[in-house]
């Protein structure tokens, strides 16, 4: 499955990050912004298709209202973690404002996204402890 490479691609790039906040922090700050607005959609998306891969596992075993509640939670995984990852994106105009600070434009409150996170949080709960995926990953954002 195509989640197996997220992870991996969050850590090269987080060791990237690494690399460049080792010299002159500051100097590279935007550069580092962005690769982490980057690794933070690629961790959401990983996490999002891993509990849904388990899921349509389920779903070649189970039958009655099993299913369905299983149908539930994949549609409500995607959409709660799809507005995770759009959310992070779209949240400054210019889009460029995200991980440029001083750029002239507007974003969003930032408790927006801090209730999302919150929401999504819950729900990567509930759907780990009732699809029985194991609750110990790391969290949302």
């Amino acid at each position: 499955m195509h989640f197996k490479v997220f992870l991996p691609l969050s850590a090269i790039l987080n060791t990237h990050n690494e690399f460049l906040s080792a010299g002159d922090y500051f100097a590279n700050l935007n550069t580092i912004t962005l690769i982490q607005q980057i690794i933070t959609t690629f961790e959401i998306t990983s996490q999002s298709w891993s509990k849904i891969s388990f899921a349509f596992t389920l779903l070649s075993i189970a039958d009655g209202w099993i299913r369905l509640f299983l149908w539930f939670a994949i549609v409500g995984i995607n959409v709660a973690f799809g507005l995770g990852g759009l959310f992070n994106w779209i949240g400054c105009s210019p889009l460029e404002k995200m991980w440029k600070p001083l750029v002239p434009g507007t974003c969003w409150d930032p408790w927006i996204n801090i209730r999302l996170v919150v929401f999504i949080g819950s729900k990567h709960l509930a759907s780990a402890e009732s699809i029985g995926t194991d609750c110990t990953d790391s969290g949302v954002m």
